[in-house]
């Protein structure tokens, strides 16, 4: 359980460093499907994902996320380092 937290904390860091093809098996082993609108049809063209594990979304394991259902909300957040104060 520690290694797989280490690998995830570090994970921005080693996805910079593998290689296209090493990308592609990383993705094509955690997404099994991805469906898309067609082009126009929607401000987002993702339509819904399915993994090849489970994910938890709103308290419940699912293997499917379906995102036209649901307000999706991105928030930005804004660090500062003020020193030591």
């Amino acid at each position: 359980m520690e290694n797989i937290y280490k690998i995830l904390e570090h994970f921005n860091e080693l996805y910079d460093i593998i290689s296209d093809e090493e990308k592609k098996e990383l993705i094509s082993t955690l997404v099994k499907e991805i469906q898309i609108y067609p082009e126009g049809e929607s401000e987002m063209p993702l339509k819904s994902m399915k993994f090849n594990f489970p994910v938890y979304k709103d308290g419940k394991e699912v293997r499917e996320i379906f995102l036209n259902n649901s307000t999706n909300v991105e928030t930005l957040a804004v660090l500062e380092n003020r020193g030591n104060r």
